[in-house]
């Protein structure tokens, strides 16, 4: 891991930690576990990077799918319609049918050509259908056109619920901001306030 990268993954972990302990000191003696569980799951979730070639993946997926039934529709077997929209892509679909169509050129099996398609979450259900279509020898064109509106329908869904949840996602860093400022600006001086009316004999 870079250092750089590494060090601002730290610095988010020890941030986070050090405001719990101010909030709850009582869990100042399991504040390292507390910091290494952070940084844990800083780390495991996807960066900037990867994030963003997975929504474009998704996004060019449909396209990808219709394109090649419409190709194969007028008569183009798979590889060379293939062959064709390969260039057209501009996501990591580019490299890996660029890599499907060279293990079909050289003889590879359907389930071998299309290995990398079946093991990311994003595209296996389509391909699935798709492998199972060219081992049995059916036709693929009409498969692809309904696995290509099927991806644009969940799709639509999928954005219909992050935006429904993201009045939620807004409104959590906010109070995590002024949940501090609360404590020590409203309740603090409210229970001074009450003790020091209070009268101990």
């Amino acid at each position: 891991m870079p250092f750089n990268k590494f060090t601002r993954l730290d610095k988010s972990a020890l941030t986070f930690s050090f405001v719990l302990v101010l909030l709850f000191p009582r869990i100042f003696l399991i504040s390292p576990a507390i910091y290494w569980i952070t940084l844990r799951v800083i780390q495991s979730l996807p960066t900037k990077d990867q994030a963003r070639s997975q929504l474009s993946l998704e996004a060019e997926l449909p396209f990808f799918g219709q394109i090649l039934a419409a190709l194969i529709s007028t008569g183009a077997n798979l590889l060379t319609a293939l062959e064709v929209v390969t260039p057209l892509l501009t996501s990591d679909l580019h490299r890996r049918a660029t890599r499907t169509i060279d293990l079909l050129k050289v003889g590879a099996s359907p389930s071998m050509a299309w290995l990398e398609w079946k093991e990311d979450p994003a595209t296996c259900d389509w391909v699935g259908g798709l492998v199972r279509a060219q081992e049995r020898g059916r036709p693929i064109a009409n498969l692809l056109r309904v696995s290509a509106l099927s991806l644009v329908d969940q799709r639509s869904r999928r954005a219909r619920m992050q935006v429904s949840k993201l009045g939620v996602k807004l409104s959590l860093p906010v109070g995590i901001c002024f949940l501090p400022a609360f404590i020590f600006g409203a309740i603090v001086p409210i229970v001074i306030s009450f003790f020091s009316t209070l009268k101990f004999f």
